[in-house]
């Protein structure tokens, strides 16, 4: 990829979790953004997080010339769509793949043609269970990679395609923020739970990640758009400073956003009878720039906050 002036960011996967956090950091960028959904109609939920977004409706993964008017060097292309549960995952595989796999590598592709930059948005949980012993064991890029679940599977064939067309950036990671309306994330979670009568949230002891906060990931991803690196490829792992727990997110959140964090009780993740699960998904970062754990704790506090206002306004 040579040289870019960005001047616009192609988002697909825009109505969802990630997409819609990323369309609310970006609403304030002197960018044009462009939501690409499947909704024939602007969506209303468009308007309340980015109003000068414009909506692009992508009727079929399928069929991507729908991308092809406004394609090229200035448009960045970033792919959050993902069919991230496991139960979705394993009740429909085949449709599963043809989104988590199958559609990365055919950007890729549609992208290099069309000499526009384009990024992907990968996972954390990529890497076994064999040494949990010593976790969080950091995972680098040179760690061999090895996912317990079909939706890591399927997400690493997606990085595998991806370099075989030599095209891309691809970012893993786990991030946290508000839920924006989808019911997704740990602080949806916690929120729930808070104005449940009993307020109880279980948090796992054995589950360790290196999240961000959603709005140091809005500003990598333009930063490696606009990097203009000569790489037509690259691969990076993006993590904070020091792993914790799912359990101790949730109490460091808590406690700062000033809910009793008693509410909050202990759960091994491997205790439960379901599918495997990737326990340690601490990531080493390569990303240039330092990424704070405190930091996506005062973030997500300011963001819970948020949160549970609206909810009892509501």
């Amino acid at each position: 990829m040579s040289e870019t002036g960005l001047k616009r960011i192609l988002l697909l996967g825009a109505s969802g979790y990630l997409g819609r956090n990323l369309l609310q950091e970006w609403s304030e960028e002197p960018l044009e953004v462009v939501a690409v959904t499947r909704d024939a109609a602007r969506p209303a939920w468009l308007d309340r997080l980015s109003p000068g977004a414009k909506h692009l409706h992508f009727p079929s993964v399928d069929d991507l010339s729908a991308l092809t008017s406004i394609l090229g060097p200035e448009t960045g292309v970033v792919n959050s769509v993902a069919i991230a549960t496991l139960p979705e995952c394993e009740k429909n595989p085949e449709g599963a793949r043809a989104i988590n796999a199958v559609l990365p590598e055919r950007l890729a592709r549609y992208c290099r043609d069309h000499g526009a930059p384009f990024l992907h948005i990968s996972t954390d949980g990529l890497f076994s269970n064999d040494d949990l012993e010593h976790a969080p064991r950091y995972f680098g890029l040179e760690e061999p990679v090895a996912p317990v679940t079909v939706y890591g599977r399927m997400k690493r064939e997606a990085e595998i395609g991806i370099e075989k067309v030599g095209w891309g950036h691809i970012f893993r990671l786990c991030f946290n923020g508000p839920d924006l309306g989808t019911g997704r994330g740990l602080l949806a979670f916690l929120a729930k739970a808070s104005l449940a009568d009993p307020p109880v949230v279980t948090g796992f002891t054995d589950n360790w990640f290196t999240s961000m906060h959603v709005a140091p990931l809005a500003s990598a991803i333009l930063e490696r758009l606009k990097s203009g690196t000569k790489a037509r490829f690259s691969l990076e792992h993006l993590a904070t400073d020091r792993a914790i727990t799912k359990f101790e997110y949730l109490r460091l959140v808590a406690e700062r956003a000033g809910i009793p964090v008693n509410m909050i009780e202990r759960l091994r993740k491997d205790s439960l009878s379901v599918s495997p699960a990737p326990l340690d998904q601490s990531l080493r970062n390569t990303y240039p720039k330092t990424f704070s754990t405190e930091d996506l704790i005062a973030r997500s506090a300011v963001d819970l906050r948020s949160m549970l206002r609206s909810a009892t306004a509501g």
